[in-house]
């Protein structure tokens, strides 16, 4: 009887591994070639379990104090552990329970209603409220939490992490470390900077409206590919404007794509890579060098490089549909770009603003 068990949870066990493999063969004969490690940390994830913690903290420890603040006002406080905090009734204002020569609280916030955070200034513990967060001009914050609208004015910076179960709205020169996470939307204005945003909507600085110029597509481009009909791997590789490629595109050091192409299937390049503009890839991209890619055009993703991925204006990654990935150290995107899903850079992300005809600095 033991024989049978131990065989059938081998049987099992092998089951549930070849259930896990199978889906992932034909991603690993894309990019057998030239493996390339993502980018991304499991510490990427820490930052979600400190939100959830914080949410349920609310939930436990706060929830009476919150019904009790709504109707009494004000109460401070502190937690079992000795933390305090400051729990703000529906029409109490941070500003006037504190202090006025005080710029820097060590208190967790915990609003009923909206909550203005004033300008000027430092909290180093955990922000929620129930209604909308404002956080003043070059104030720098923690964390914050609310089911509502949370805006990040210019030059405020977050330290660790920001939740909305709806918007995010980070101003001019604002600089959002860490996790951004969003229920419908984060919008970025220009010089904003960033490490790992995640939202159905990812828009970056103003939308221009385009339409991509409709000229007719003059050609189709054959990859190289070897005999057994697969991708063929070659030092460079170049498809000229306007043609349609169908099947992966590998080159070992740098492949270019023309303007208004359609590439149907990956591209990965051991050096630099470049998209010309108003061109359509449904594919994955990939680079262990950098990334260009020119205005106005249109990536299911996901893109993934080891240096820099650079975006030029009104360019879309991913649908709302299905949303995608874009990880590299550096991540520099235009004004007018969108994206659905993650955009992380591990080490520097910034909106630039571009003016029509010249590139990014």
């Amino acid at each position: 009887g033991m024989n049978m068990t131990w065989e059938a949870l081998a049987g099992f066990s092998l089951l549930g591994f070849l259930s896990i493999l199978l889906p992932v063969i034909p991603v690993a004969r894309t990019l057998r070639r030239m493996p390339l490690k993502p980018p991304p940390k499991e510490t990427a994830f820490l930052p979600q379990s400190q939100c959830e913690t914080f949410r349920h903290l609310v939930l436990r420890q706060f929830g009476h104090l919150l019904s009790v603040a709504r109707t009494r006002g004000t109460i401070q406080g502190k937690t079992e552990n000795g933390r305090p905090y400051i729990v703000l009734g529906t029409n109490n204002h941070l500003a006037s329970e504190i202090p006025p020569d005080i710029r820097r609280l060590k208190d967790l916030i915990i609003a009923a209603g909206h909550l203005d955070i004033p300008g000027e200034f430092i909290c180093e513990r955990e922000i929620f409220a129930e209604g909308k967060i404002n956080i003043g001009h070059n104030t720098m914050i923690r964390s914050a939490l609310s089911p509502r609208d949370i805006a990040i004015n210019t030059r405020a910076r977050v330290t660790r992490w920001v939740r909305s179960d709806r918007r995010i709205d980070v101003a001019e020169s604002a600089w959002v470390k860490g996790w951004a996470n969003a229920g419908i939307e984060i919008s970025l204005a220009r010089r904003a900077r960033f490490e790992h945003l995640s939202a159905p909507l990812i828009s970056f600085g103003r939308h221009a409206e385009t339409t991509l110029p409709a000229k007719e597509v003059i050609g189709r481009y054959t990859p190289p590919s070897s005999q057994d009909g697969d991708a063929k791997c070659v030092r460079t590789l170049s498809v000229p404007d306007l043609h349609v490629a169908k099947g992966n595109l590998i080159a070992t050091e740098t492949l270019a794509i023309g303007s208004e192409c359609r590439v149907i299937g990956d591209l990965r390049a051991g050096n630099n890579l470049t998209i010309g503009p108003h061109s359509i890839i449904e594919g994955a991209i990939y680079s262990d060098g950098n990334i260009v890619i020119q205005e106005a055009c249109r990536i299911t993703g996901p893109i993934v490089a080891r240096g820099c991925i650079l975006i030029h204006a009104n360019t879309r990654i991913g649908t709302a549909e299905h949303p995608t990935t874009l990880v590299a150290p550096r991540v520099r995107i235009a004004e007018g770009c969108m994206a659905h899903g993650t955009v992380q850079a591990t080490q520097h992300g910034d909106v630039f603003f571009e003016d029509p005809g010249k590139t990014a600095d």
